[in-house]
């Protein structure tokens, strides 16, 4: 698991999506300092919407210097990219068909979205809800609301004056707090995971494209973690994470052109499909890290008397 940046202060980094709910669709901002988050219903999704509307929250809450976003239409833009220039922030994108890399957003996402059902549900005003979810502590360090302005938002719990007076949170122990929490997110997930093997520009890979493996290499890392630039043999060119991609073992058997060197019908051998080999690599990459360190269990004696390495088929033969 690849640990994001803690921001130092509010919105210093934010993270914005899109999302449809009951037939409408909305714009969500959300602060990864302070998990304050706003969010706008949008007549449509349109460029200069959505940058319109990220404009406001930027007037009212300062100019971020991070924005992370996935690769929607609107993101993607020519004016969205002006947009950036303009104003001064660095625009990050997350790898294509990897939504975990705006994690923070996807969860909100899901947060807002039962606020909001909720809410209608019971025939409640939203509003309300949202202004009692800004009033609710978080991470034991304070509210969005106490982070994000430094007091709590009067609400129809009653509360003394002294509550509503501004009131900082130590940005040391907030960074604490967050490094804590990060570092326990880290655990639990490395449990179920395992770690794959690293690759470097030049190599021959097979990436993930719509379902099926498709042989490729990669000409450079991406700025975004884990994630590269990979060209196909058609000469289409993606950005994909590492998640997507696999070494491709095979390769030096498909470059022999079949018109240069014809094979002899005695040694036409038969390529595996891209997704069998996908597989195979799989599997050994399994069997490397689960295989024990002991090399005399791959070793063999033969009649002769000559000791020579098993075959990898038989080594776990006993």
């Amino acid at each position: 698991m690849i640990s994001h940046e803690i921001p130092k202060y509010p919105w210093q980094i934010v993270a914005t999506d899109m999302f449809y709910l009951n037939g409408d669709d909305y714009l969500l901002v959300v602060d990864y300092y302070s998990r304050f988050w706003e969010i706008f219903q949008v007549s449509n999704t349109k460029r200069l919407t959505i940058i319109t509307k990220m404009k406001t929250v930027f007037a009212r809450h300062g100019v971020p210097e991070i924005v992370k976003s996935d690769n929607g239409p609107q993101y993607s833009s020519r004016e969205f990219a002006e947009f950036a220039k303009t104003w001064g922030f660095k625009h990050v994108t997350s790898s294509p068909f990897y939504p975990k890399s705006n994690g923070l957003a996807e969860r909100t996402v899901q947060t807002v979205k039962s606020i909001l059902t909720k809410a209608r549900k019971d025939h409640q005003d939203p509003s309300l809800a949202i202004l009692e979810h800004r009033n609710t502590p978080i991470n034991d360090v304070g509210s969005p609301a106490r982070l994000s302005m430094g007091r709590r938002l009067r609400s129809r719990m009653p509360c003394s004056t002294e509550h509503l007076l501004p009131k900082t949170v130590n940005p040391e122990i907030v960074q604490k707090k967050f490094e804590e929490k990060q570092a326990q997110q880290k655990k639990y997930y490395d449990r179920s995971s395992k770690p794959l093997q690293p690759l470097s520009t030049g190599d021959d890979v097979y990436v993930q494209l719509e379902g099926r493996w498709k042989l490729g290499v990669i000409m450079s890392k991406a700025d975004t973690p884990r994630s590269f630039h990979i060209r196909t043999d058609d000469g289409a060119q993606y950005r994909r994470n590492r998640v997507h991609l696999r070494k491709a073992y095979y390769r030096a058997l498909q470059l022999s052109p079949p018109e240069e060197n014809p094979p002899r019908k005695e040694d036409k051998i038969n390529l595996p499909s891209a997704d069998e080999q996908v597989q195979h690599q799989d599997t050994r990459e399994d069997n490397e890290q689960t295989s024990p360190t002991n090399t005399e269990t791959s070793l063999l004696k033969t009649r002769s008397g000559r000791i020579v390495r098993k075959p990898v088929r038989y080594r776990d033969c006993v």
